[in-house]
């Protein structure tokens, strides 16, 4: 399904959907980071994502910190705010 929705998005806007995301993605973590480093110290949550951060701070767990912060930084129910899919299965997120 995903394969299909990208490639549909290709065909009709001429932009490779994954790779146009991700450097819209990559272009505001360092600003989306910072405000959740403003907010670390009133939520514990934000706090172990950054710190995890700290052990490898590679781009993928940069972006993987700004997914799974976002519920809390946007004072969100995380239960229902990420859903994952593994095959053809939708799995609920949490964190």
């Amino acid at each position: 399904m995903n394969s299909q929705i990208a490639a549909e998005f290709t065909r009709l806007v001429a932009a490779d959907l994954p790779k146009s995301f991700l450097s819209g993605l990559d272009q505001h973590l360092p600003r989306l980071l910072e405000l959740y480093k403003a907010r670390e110290r009133r939520d514990t949550t934000i706090h172990s994502l950054l710190e995890s951060l700290d052990s490898e701070n590679s781009n993928q767990n940069r972006r993987s910190a700004a997914f799974l912060g976002l519920p809390y930084f946007m004072k969100e129910d995380p239960s229902n705010f990420i859903n994952f899919m593994r095959g053809n299965k939708w799995l609920q997120g949490t964190i």
